[in-house]
């Protein structure tokens, strides 16, 4: 016959391995929905029609920053200049020379003040205007950066502007003509 006391201990001990497997359960669930969120963080900033790369500056011996390395980039960077396997590591002096001292001293500005920082670029290369925006990264040194294709934008306010002075020119000679009295 079972003595009593181990039929309590048996059972004591079944619920607690109960218990554990459905804290492990619970845990597992917590960490595949972190997971999932994750994942759909990461497919919005790849899938978004915005240039995206994460840059770690390198400082020089009087504190500007000399140059930068590529930490990653998202899949429109890909689309539009390289593969990340290319980018990823290299510096930013290697992958757009032209560009980089505009984009350094913008960063500086950016991880000295800790803020945000807009700013207008033309890649003559490519022929595009892009509107800038460089944000500090969670890791130190480190300078989240997103380009929008602002070209047509820039057209048309271009165009905009030569209307209105092709506008202003005629209101001149108007104006001109009828203070003549014609």
């Amino acid at each position: 016959m079972d003595h009593p006391k181990c039929t309590h201990c048996f059972y004591t001990d079944g619920l607690a391995q109960q218990k554990r497997i459905q804290m492990l359960k619970a845990l597992r669930r917590a960490q595949q929905n972190e997971i999932d969120t994750n994942t759909q963080y990461t497919n919005l900033i790849d899938n978004m029609p915005i240039l995206y790369m994460k840059e770690q500056v390198i400082w020089d011996k009087e504190g500007n920053i000399a140059d930068s390395i590529y930490m990653d980039v998202n899949r429109y960077f890909e689309r539009c200049f390289l593969p990340k396997s290319e980018v990823i590591g290299k510096r930013a002096s290697e992958i757009f020379p032209e560009s980089l001292p505009e984009f350094t001293h913008f960063m500086e500005l950016t991880l000295k003040e800790k803020k945000s920082i807009t700013f207008p670029y033309y890649f003559k290369t490519v022929n595009i205007f892009y509107d800038v925006v460089l944000n500090c990264s969670t890791e130190p040194d480190t300078v989240d950066v997103f380009c929008m294709d602002s070209t047509e934008l820039h057209n048309a306010q271009q165009m905009l502007s030569a209307t209105n002075h092709k506008l202003s020119m005629a209101l001149e000679v108007a104006t001109s003509y009828l203070g003549n009295g014609i």
